[in-house]
């Protein structure tokens, strides 16, 4: 299996791509696409998943995917994606790929004790 890293997640998703948060004032300061995503192997399948899932949500529609990425990290060891969309179907989606990535972590810590 291929190790899975921020370059090839994004190569396959392209509309992924961070967006400045404030386009104004990060083009005048260079904003910095060069961040790195802080996540194991198991949360990076995840966004895999829910950045395919995603897709197909829209192609089946026929529609743009409308949703902006602005951060993908992990908070208390879970996915944690900064976003915005138009699309309620969007924040039900990331919703259950936060639930799963949670579900990993219980997983996680019920094969330490």
């Amino acid at each position: 299996m291929v190790n899975l890293s921020r370059k090839i997640i994004l190569d396959k998703f392209p509309w992924a791509k961070g967006k400045p948060l404030f386009d104004k004032i990060d083009t005048d300061q260079g904003y910095d696409d060069s961040i790195q995503w802080n996540l194991n192997q198991q949360q990076l399948q995840l966004v895999v998943l829910l950045f395919e899932e995603l897709e197909e949500w829209f192609r089946i529609r026929n529609r743009k995917i409308d949703i902006d990425i602005y951060y993908v990290g992990e908070s208390l060891d879970a996915l944690h994606i900064d976003f915005s969309s138009n699309t309620h179907e969007v924040f039900l989606i990331i919703d259950k790929y936060k639930q799963f990535s949670l579900d990993l972590l219980d997983e996680e810590y019920e094969d330490i004790f």
